[in-house]
Parts: structure tokens; C-alpha cells; sequence
């Protein structure tokens, strides 16, 4: 009989541990009530011209309640007009009239309505180039200053072929240096017109009895001199003469040629006019 309370006493004791583990949480929340001190905020949204916004609403971060419930604000409807610059049409391109659009939502409130090109165009000239003696020119131009179509071609202009004439002063030689005649250049294309020639050497420019130039020294009195003595001629000297040496050459060999020549000459008319006498004599 003991045996039989006693497992009846321990069934009853689970039993009734277990019902108050139950219903121990109800009756604990029953018992407690929440004071909310510690909420998070939900902040507003502002509504736009497009779209509805919200109020601000708080949360118990402790048991989670919803203290202030968040409520549609609806949208406003009221756009903030934004201008859309337009675009001036020219000659050759259309363009674009003035129109607007929301700042916040970007909502197109005038439409840009296209503009037909003009047609009209701004003329703007194109240098021409001169025609010269050798080269070819061309005519003034024009064409528009906001498309750069051509609006006036230009022409070829032909060269004149007419040179402008530059003298080249001659140059004078003297006892060592060969000159130049005067010459012409075409002063715009560098064309030779009439070549320089050179000329022969020129004469001694003594002072003093010595020439400035090439400092050969006049011969005296005393040593035979040429026919036409003179400060602007070259003297002639004998080859054995002591200052023969000091006289510039001039490369002209013609002189030598005829004295030899002319010594060939004598020696043969002497050989045969002695050949002659004795043929006659033996005879």
C-alpha cells in the first residue's frame, strides 16, 4: 500500500511541474507590464511632386510594440520647373525651342520642338594669293562661317611669266683676282636672267712704286721698262732681270710661244742658207 502512494506522489509532482512551466511565461507577462523606455525611431520621408511620403514612427526595441505607427503622406503634385536651354538652328542644322522639366522628378513639362535649319548662310571671304612670274595664284573665295561650305570657288590665276628684273652689280678684278660683268636676277624667283662673266686680270695699283694689291715692286729708271709706262698697266721685264721673279703670273703663255716659235724659225732659215753656200762653192 505504500508502494502505490508513493508513485502516485511522484506522477503528480511532474505533472504538476510541468503545467507550471507552461504557464509560467502568461502569468509572468500578466504579472509585468512594459515601460517602454528604450524605442527606435523611423524617419519621415517627405513626399515629392511624384511620390506619396511617410510620417515619422517609434518602435519599443524592448517587446517590439509599435508605439507610433507610420501613415502615407500622399504626393503634393506641384512639380519645380526646370528650364531646357534651346538650340538656335544655322544654315545647315536644325535645332531646338526652350522647354522644361521637373527638378525633382525629372518629369518632362514642356516638350523641345524642333526648328528647321534657315538655309541662310554667313559669309566669310578666303584670301586670294597672287599670281608671279613662276608660280600660279589663286582668286579670292568665300564660304560659310558656321557650316564651312564652299559658297564662291576659287580660281586658278595663270603665272604672269613676267620676271621682275634685279641688277648684280659687276665686280672688278685687279693684278691677282679675276672680276665679274653685272649680271640679272629675277628678284621674286631667283631666276638668272643674263649670267655673269668673268673677266681678265686686272692691272697694278702702285704707290709708292709698290702695287697695294699684290705688293710686286715697280722696277727703277735704269731697267728697261715698256713703251707705255703707267700706274694702271702691268711692266714687261727682261727674264734676266733680278725682279723678274717679283712679276705675278698671269697664265698668258702666248708671248713664249711666238719667241719660240719664231727662234725655230731663224736656226732653220740659218741651216738651210749655209747648206746652199756649199753646194755652190763645191760646184
Amino acid at each position: 500500500m505504500k508502494r502505490i502512494k508513493l508513485s502516485k506522489l511522484i506522477s503528480f509532482g511532474l505533472a504538476s511541474l510541468i503545467i507550471f512551466s507552461m504557464f509560467q511565461p502568461m502569468t509572468t507577462f500578466a504579472a509585468t507590464e512594459c515601460s517602454h523606455q528604450v524605442v527606435e525611431k523611423f524617419p519621415g520621408t517627405p513626399p515629392t511632386c511624384g511620390n506619396s511620403g511617410l510620417t515619422e514612427g517609434v518602435k519599443c526595441t524592448a517587446c517590439g510594440e509599435i508605439l507610433t505607427a507610420q501613415q502615407i503622406i500622399p504626393a503634393t503634385g506641384n512639380h519645380v520647373p526646370e528650364k531646357i536651354s534651346g538650340v538656335p538652328a544655322t544654315c545647315g542644322a536644325s535645332g531646338l525651342t526652350e522647354g522644361a522639366k521637373c527638378k525633382n522628378c525629372n518629369k518632362v513639362l514642356v516638350e523641345q520642338q524642333t526648328i528647321p535649319a534657315t538655309g541662310n548662310h554667313v559669309h566669310e571671304i578666303i584670301s586670294g594669293i597672287p599670281a608671279t612670274c613662276g608660280v600660279s595664284g589663286l582668286t579670292e573665295g568665300a564660304k560659310c562661317k558656321n557650316c564651312n561650305k564652299v559658297l564662291v570657288e576659287q580660281q586658278t590665276i595663270p603665272a604672269t611669266g613676267e620676271h621682275t628684273i634685279q641688277i648684280v652689280p659687276a665686280v672688278p678684278g685687279d693684278c691677282k683676282n679675276v672680276g665679274l660683268t653685272e649680271g640679272k636676277v629675277c628678284s621674286v624667283c631667283n631666276e638668272v636672267l643674263e649670267a655673269q662673266i668673268s673677266t681678265e686680270l686686272g692691272n697694278h695699283i702702285y704707290e709708292s712704286g709698290k702695287c697695294t694689291i699684290c705688293g710686286y715692286k715697280k722696277p727703277s729708271s735704269n731697267k728697261p721698262s715698256s713703251s707705255k709706262p703707267s700706274n694702271s698697266e702691268p711692266v714687261k721685264l727682261n727674264p734676266n732681270d733680278a725682279d723678274f721673279d717679283d712679276v705675278p703670273k698671269t697664265g698668258d703663255i702666248s708671248t713664249q710661244m711666238v719667241c719660240v716659235f719664231g727662234g725655230l724659225f731663224s736656226f732653220v732659215v740659218l741651216c738651210l742658207t749655209v747648206v746652199y753656200a756649199k753646194r755652190k762653192m763645191v760646184k
